[in-house]
């Protein structure tokens, strides 16, 4: 690829300079980490219980007298969010050493299962640790896939800040300050600033990321969380073509009216006439009557997103618009809580444990479902095995239960790699959504409520290929509904209670839901199917939300023509 001017040269120079200090700086101390992660592991229990032993929480539950895993396990319960929500609340209101003994500084904000926010508690801590944590794995793709960092980035992230609480403490995206405070080197890369991402409208903010995008024919590396975001972005570049070629070509952006004066004073300073660009835009246009990443980017070469679980399967329908040879590294297990795991290589996408920064336990997956676990170390773990996880991180989590499960693949030195599988019982999540079996049942008793029907079944289940979830619903005999309203109101009570399910259908990223009348007598040829494949009648519960992938009862044949 050539690039475009001596300064593009000199900062990959500088660049590669920086790599070489990560190397000695990062990677080398996870090496000795991971080849005795028992040790390791041990170790960084010992130090968050050491830091917060005097804490509220900690004297309660003797941290100054925990010396193993055991003590640990047998001291400290599991907690779900909302056995730790009163403590965190306590320590945000009063200050005091409740949780942590260091001060929360932020909160990383995500849908729970009351309909009520989670904030996860962020320390400074937490920031420094992510910044290295990104870096580390900068280094990794970079020692991988030297050339995707040859060129410009598009990369998304969440806003830094979405709101204060009336404390003053923000909540927001403690990955969207870590793309803030990117050093500048790192800056120069991005064709997006952080500032876009608080924009509020949805299609304003992904158009005028098309905007900056398109302009650039150097992109070499793609990054997103969800792949499902690359899909809007190029479904809205194509509607919207005509409008970015004409403002590539004379250095505006039409986009920015009901956009705020700083956030517009930003854009518009990363602005110019780029009328050569345009005309290759419009060539490409005009030759396949739509464009695609690999028409654009010639230069892609690696996209770096979530590959596991209902994201895989977005992924596999974005191929086609990508680069033949593109190569795809996993984001690694991330979530709101922690960053689980580091990729290590673009290769096999196995990332390692976060070993020096949170402690993990895991349950096998059958016996934790059966109600019957029994609590593992990393280093008990067995290759291709499914289990729960539970971590312990340094700001307040103590044995905190994800309900993600992951799949362990093979072993660095001696420390067992994660993938992430699926979310655990009683929660889908096709683009990021998370909606909980609880959620599904306040939306369909307030429907019942509302329609004024009664409801003797129904099944939701999350179909990740049209990215949109079908409740099934089976009413007492005779009654009808309009299935139409019915799912309009439904989506309407997910998207009151789950925020993130809101984001995800006002972006489009979700499709409508859809209802389906079923037939009387459903529910019951449903228990006959699961009985005679081996359940007890006594112990039969229906799985009212699960991925479609997942439900072997033929459904569709009941329903209401």
């Amino acid at each position: 690829m050539t690039l475009h001017s001596i300064t593009d040269s000199v900062i990959n120079i500088l660049f590669d300079l920086r790599m070489r200090v990560l190397r000695r700086k990062l990677y080398q101390p996870l090496v000795t980490d991971a080849k005795n992660s028992q040790k390791t592991q041990l170790t960084t229990l010992q130090r968050i219980l050491n830091d917060n032993a005097d804490t509220e929480f900690g004297r309660r539950h003797q941290f100054d007298s925990i010396k193993s895993h055991k003590d640990y396990a047998d001291i400290v319960p599991v907690h779900e969010y909302e056995d730790l929500r009163p403590l965190i609340e306590k320590q945000e209101k009063t200050r005091a050493a409740v949780l942590t003994a260091k001060p929360f500084v932020m909160y990383n904000q995500t849908s729970g299962t009351t309909g009520r926010p989670k904030y996860i508690p962020v320390l400074q801590e937490t920031l420094d640790s992510m910044k290295d944590s990104q870096n580390l794995f900068t280094f990794l793709q970079y020692q991988s896939c030297p050339e995707a960092y040859a060129g410009r980035i598009l990369g998304m992230a969440s806003p830094d800040i979405e709101d204060y609480l009336e404390s003053g403490t923000p909540i927001g995206s403690a990955s969207g300050h870590v793309y803030k405070s990117m050093p500048r080197l790192a800056q120069r890369k991005f064709v997006v600033p952080n500032i876009v991402f608080s924009i509020q409208d949805y299609e304003i903010k992904y158009l005028v990321i098309c905007r900056l995008a398109l302009a650039h024919k150097d992109i070499t590396l793609l990054a997103s969380p969800n792949p499902s975001t690359f899909h809007k972005l190029l479904e809205l570049a194509n509607d919207n073509l005509d409008a970015l070629i004409a403002d590539i070509a004379t250095g505006s952006c039409r986009f920015l009216e009901e956009v705020d004066a700083k956030t517009r004073t930003t854009i518009q300073r990363r602005l110019h006439r780029n009328p050569t660009r345009a005309k290759e835009l419009a060539a490409i246009a005009a030759k396949n009557h739509r464009i695609s990443f690999a028409d654009v980017w010639p230069f892609l070469k690696l996209v770096t997103t979530w590959t596991g679980g209902s994201c895989g399967i977005s992924l596999d329908s974005l191929r086609p618009d990508l680069p033949a040879k593109i190569r795809v590294a996993d984001l690694g297990y991330l979530s709101s809580e922690c960053r689980g795991t580091i990729t290590l290589d673009t290769q096999t996408n196995e990332g390692i444990p976060t070993i020096s920064e949170n402690f993990f336990e895991f349950a096998q997956k059958n016996e934790w479902e059966q109600g019957r676990p029994k609590f593992l170390a990393l280093h008990e773990l067995e290759s291709g095995e499914s289990y729960y996880v539970f971590v312990t991180t340094p700001a307040g989590l103590y044995r905190y239960n994800m309900n993600d499960i992951v799949t362990v693949g093979s072993v660095f030195l001696s420390t067992p790699t994660l993938q992430f599988s699926q979310k655990g019982k009683g929660i889908t999540n096709i683009t990021g959504e998370k909606l909980y079996e609880s959620q599904l049942i306040d939306a369909i008793n307030a429907a019942k409520s509302h329609f004024d029907v009664d409801v003797r079944f129904y099944q939701a289940l999350a179909n990740e290929i049209e990215m949109k979830y079908l409740i099934y619903v089976e009413l007492v005999s005779g009654l009808h509904i309009n299935t139409k309203e019915f799912a309009e109101y439904v989506d309407g009570q997910f998207q009151d209670m789950n925020m993130e399910y809101q984001t995800k259908r006002l972006s489009g990223r979700l499709n409508e839901l859809e209802v389906v009348q079923l037939k009387p007598g459903t529910s019951e040829a449903y228990k006959l199917h699961y009985l005679a494949a081996g359940q007890r009648e006594s112990q039969f519960k229906p799985l009212i939300l699960q991925y479609q992938k997942d439900f072997s009862f033929d459904i569709s044949a009941y329903r209401v023509p």
